[in-house]
């Protein structure tokens, strides 16, 4: 009896195997042209090769967000700059050009509009400070009246780069305007 159990359970064990199989060997014998048409299924690669365009444009994106990085950065570097040079300002306007950033300000020292110009890289490249003659040094200040008596101080810049520092004086006899450099304590005319 042992014995007709086992070959029992043996041939079904063995038919179930069978019908397995060849439900499999059917299943893989259907095309995927038939699924598409019958099913409406479509099947994809997993992994897609970009086209030449989408490369392109994600090179491009790419290099669009490393320059905005590059700007960020210098301009940061330039407003800390900036806000480390300068505390006491009103109206500060920034300007991003292609070559630099500038800032454009009005000083304790003035009410007249004075700029801070910066490198693409947000490093200082000069300053000019724009102010009245009431904010010139006094020692310059009587050295001009001294030299030019007939002439009023219209404008003062003062301008720095690098380790040079100038100071320019516009001057105004009503009918004529002279410009001075002040370098060194030394006042040299020139034509603008």
């Amino acid at each position: 009896m042992k014995k007709l159990i086992s070959v029992l359970v043996s041939g079904v064990l063995f038919t179930s195997l069978f019908t397995s199989y060849a439900i499999a060997q059917q299943a893989n014998n259907i095309s995927f042209s038939k699924l598409k048409t019958e099913n409406n299924f479509s099947p994809q690669p997993l992994v897609q090769k970009p086209s030449e365009t989408t490369d392109r444009v994600t090179k491009a994106k790419l290099k669009l967000m490393k320059a905005n990085k590059k700007a960020a950065k210098a301009e940061l570097k330039a407003t800390t700059n900036f806000n480390k040079t300068f505390s006491n300002t009103d109206d500060l306007q920034w300007y991003v050009e292609d070559k630099i950033i500038m800032a454009s300000f009005k000083s304790d020292k003035s009410e007249r509009h004075s700029c801070v110009v910066y490198d693409k890289k947000g490093n200082w490249v000069y300053t000019i400070l724009n102010y009245s003659e009431d904010k010139l040094p006094a020692s310059i200040r009587a050295d001009i009246h001294k030299q030019y008596k007939c002439y009023s101080i219209s404008l003062v810049q003062e301008i720095s780069q690098g380790d040079i520092h100038v100071i320019k004086v516009l001057l105004n006899d009503g009918s004529t305007i002279k410009n001075i450099l002040v370098y060194e304590n030394e006042l040299i005319p020139y034509d603008d």
